[in-house]
């Protein structure tokens, strides 16, 4: 099966990575993760935060970044498990993508096909697997495969229609689950 996954806060723990650097950078300021996807709506500094994640402190960001727990290990198993693993990331300007290769070869991160889009479900996928719960609602919406949820705090009221995984290993497991009822071994 042909596995999708998003890279950041799936894959690479971009989220612990900006939160660390921003308050190394900016000691009298505040960051806290909120139940949304704007990171603008997280910080003291507001839409500031994005010149600074995306054009001032990407190299740090991106590259002090370490992997989701158990990603590395999960994604050889899938691998091991004849899966191909296609890498689905929206990054937002070249640096970035960039940042992301080098990141992904830093840690042998295992993948078959890597595509930087904001269109994620051009790239045809048997499962889709996102933090982004507006990401996951698009690729339902032009595809009909099933959908995973990677739990944050950003996606808690996602709908019970799709799958949730609070973690790799319960991802995992969610993705065998689906292949065996597919005819899959």
């Amino acid at each position: 099966m042909r596995i999708g996954l998003d890279i950041d806060n799936v894959i690479r723990d971009w989220v612990t990575s900006l939160i660390y650097n921003f308050r190394c950078d900016f000691p009298n300021e505040n960051i806290e993760i909120k139940p949304t996807f704007d990171i603008a709506q997280w910080s003291t500094i507001g839409q500031r935060i994005y010149k600074y994640a995306f054009e001032e402190k990407p190299l740090e960001i991106y590259l002090s970044a370490l992997p989701m727990p158990g990603a590395i290990e999960y994604l050889n198993e899938l691998k091991l498990d004849s899966h191909r693993i296609v890498l689905i990331s929206n990054q937002p300007n070249e640096k970035t993508r960039a940042f992301t290769n080098i990141w992904l070869g830093r840690y042998s991160i295992p993948f078959d096909e890597l595509h930087y889009t904001s269109r994620k479900w051009e790239v045809k996928c048997d499962i889709f697997v996102d933090d982004y719960l507006k990401n996951i609602e698009d690729y339902r919406k032009h595809v009909e495969v099933p959908c995973i949820v990677f739990d944050a705090p950003w996606n808690a009221n996602s709908s019970p229609r799709f799958y949730r995984a609070y973690g790799w290993k319960e991802l995992y497991s969610i993705i065998k689950r689906i292949n065996e009822n597919n005819g899959g071994n």
